[in-house]
């Protein structure tokens, strides 16, 4: 499918590594970076004191409670000196050492600079695993990710909208 705007990846990298391409964009301006099952149900706005900030979700089942904190790449706002500073900080062996997982050098390069989302904007952004299933849709939550199975595509909720699988003309 043909998307205006959008930029190719170009590198060959495996999995999740593939988002570290848009740290290396010279793009300006800050950008929302989600994964491709994340439904908005109202307009997410970053408020004017975050707007220079990275905001990054915390892995809601590695909180710091029980297990120790780790951020999630699936849901960040990374303003471009904070795209730059991850892109500083890879190198394509990095794939290998961290067993093909993306996250815990996420963690390691964010962890001390980026705001939370969980802390700074309430059940706006929440996991449909932990937040809604079975218990529905909040008036205060505004963009829902789902982080494995089941997927968006793949359940029957009245507030998911029907996936358009239409080319633009």
């Amino acid at each position: 499918m043909d998307v205006p705007g959008a930029i190719p990846l170009t590198r060959n990298w495996p999995k999740w590594w593939g988002k570290y391409e848009i740290y290396a964009s010279d793009l300006e301006g800050p950008a929302l970076v989600i994964d491709l099952d994340t439904v908005f149900v109202k307009t997410l706005e970053i408020r004017p004191e975050h707007e220079d900030k990275a905001i990054i979700i915390r892995d809601v089942w590695r909180d710091g409670t029980r297990r120790p904190e780790r951020l999630g790449g699936g849901f960040m706002y990374l303003p471009h000196l904070a795209r730059k500073k991850l892109w500083s900080a890879f190198d394509p062996d990095l794939i290998k050492k961290y067993n093909g997982d993306d996250q815990p050098l996420l963690h390691d390069v964010m962890s001390e600079v980026a705001l939370r989302f969980q802390d700074h904007y309430l059940d706006e952004v929440v996991s449909y695993k932990a937040y809604v299933k079975g218990i529905g849709i909040q008036p205060e939550n505004k963009a829902i990710y789902f982080h494995g199975i089941p997927r968006p595509w793949s359940v029957q909720e009245s507030w998911i909208p029907p996936l358009d699988t239409k080319q633009p003309s």
